[in-house]
């Protein structure tokens, strides 16, 4: 599922915010299957010097058997553009933890 979110602030400026979602199934090197309930916000605004990206993903083991390995990656993401539009990461950060 994908969708847009716009409204323009008081000073005129236009902010753009994009959400997905996904769901699907993964598979790891030693055979576990795993659901994967995932998300991903995109926002900026018009014209934009800075977008931020952050993405979640949630990995649940099917028919886990009592060993804790269902786990949640994030990834966070700052990106400046110039005034051409070319794109430069500022700052970026991934990080996980079992839950």
């Amino acid at each position: 599922m994908f969708f847009r979110e716009e409204h323009v602030d008081q000073n005129g400026t236009l902010h753009i915010t994009y959400h997905e979602v996904v769901h699907g199934t993964a598979v790891s090197e030693t055979g576990e299957r795993y659901v994967l309930n995932g998300a991903t916000t995109i926002a900026g605004q018009d014209p934009s010097s800075i977008t931020t990206f952050v993405s979640t993903a949630t990995f649940s083991r099917l028919g886990e058997s009592g060993t804790e390995d269902d786990f949640v990656a994030r990834y966070i993401s700052v990106v400046k553009y110039d005034a051409n539009g070319v794109p430069e990461v500022i700052s970026q950060r991934w990080d996980s933890q079992c839950v």
